[in-house]
């Protein structure tokens, strides 16, 4: 399996997540400022090369595939963020309206959400709707990108918590601070299975409110990995028009272990204020591309294929087909 790390530069510059596939370092966004982001990176990756590792940053913002000539590397563009400006978005309009009725529905049903600390949430309770959520879905464990640990650095964090009159926990938002951008990132959006529906959507909507109440400038919803959205110019050297091609192909591949598409869609209708564009980027060279591709790959399918091929046969089992149900019978009893 993929060993997660995290690598802090000696100089107290700035910091970076990775995780080790093999030869391949798939690395994070550097946590440092915009004056440090690319010695960082540069820092980073030699520390890699004397390792004899291939560093890719995936997702890089713009502010470091910028940099890219500079660190030697190629950048793709692989999709984008939702950003929200707090103090000026709404639900009004057209664009939002399919929000607006969710919320609505919700709100018929009696859901409520309160604002908690991360202390004060019942383990019992966030077990439930994590594992219930988890049950619902194509979801894994990788690295800093799809991890699941909602109390982790609780005490920075902030924590929506949604409830039904009769005060089942059915919902919970968990925003983590972006301090350089007076900002906040929507990390976990968790529905249980039970949940009326809207509860996802008023949850969002109801802590960006809060947010934005308490002097916050900007949220986002994450990285939305979609191959159209080509919002930013790759940097062209290299062979990153082989590597375009390719990336999305991958991506296609892994629809079975995560809904990459469920979730974009879940993020566009909330009509961000603007999107940011981000990347994948890679060391030059025309075999690089694959390598990291097939590093993406093994890393997303080593942590959910099982869960998956498990989900798929209890999908099976339930399914109204009586041949295709004592066929899998037949199967278990052989």
């Amino acid at each position: 399996m993929p060993n997660s790390w995290g690598w802090i530069d000696s100089k107290q510059r700035g910091a970076i997540s990775y995780l080790e596939v093999g030869n391949v370092w798939l690395a994070s966004d550097p946590l440092a400022s915009e004056s440090h982001v690319q010695d960082v990176a540069k820092r980073f990756m030699n520390v890699a090369n004397a390792r004899g590792k291939i560093v890719s940053f995936v997702p890089a913002t713009m502010r470091l595939a910028q940099g890219a000539e500079y660190l030697d590397m190629d950048a793709v563009s692989i999709g984008a963020s939702p950003y929200f400006d707090l103090q000026a978005w709404s639900t009004k309009g057209s664009e939002a309206k399919k929000v607006r009725e969710r919320v609505n529905q919700s709100i018929r049903a009696g859901v409520a959400v309160e604002e908690l600390r991360g202390g004060d949430i019942s383990k019992a309770e966030l077990s439930e709707l994590c594992n219930g959520w988890l049950d619902t879905r194509r979801s894994i464990e990788f690295g800093w990108l799809f991890s699941l640990d909602p109390l982790r650095f609780s005490d920075r964090k902030r924590y929506f918590l949604a409830r039904t009159p009769e005060g089942k926990a059915v919902g919970l938002l968990v925003a983590s601070p972006m301090p350089v951008r007076s900002g906040w990132y929507l990390e976990d959006v968790i529905r249980h299975p039970a949940a009326p529906k809207g509860t996802s959507e008023l949850l969002v909507v109801e802590g960006m409110a809060a947010l934005a109440r308490s002097g916050s400038k900007i949220a986002t919803l994450g990285t939305m990995l979609a191959a159209y959205l080509d919002l930013g110019e790759p940097v062209s050297r290299g062979d990153y028009r082989f590597a375009k091609k390719l990336f999305p192909l991958a991506c296609g591949h892994m629809e079975s272990v995560y809904n990459f598409k469920g979730v974009r869609c879940f993020k566009e209708k909330f009509a961000p204020s603007w999107m940011e564009p981000e990347f994948i980027m890679f060391p030059a060279g025309f075999s690089h591309p694959v390598r990291i591709a097939v590093a993406a790959a093994r890393a997303i399918s080593e942590a959910g294929l099982k869960n998956a091929i498990g989900k798929r046969i209890s999908a099976w089992r339930r399914a109204p087909n009586r041949v295709v149900r004592q066929y899998l019978l037949n199967c278990n009893q052989a």
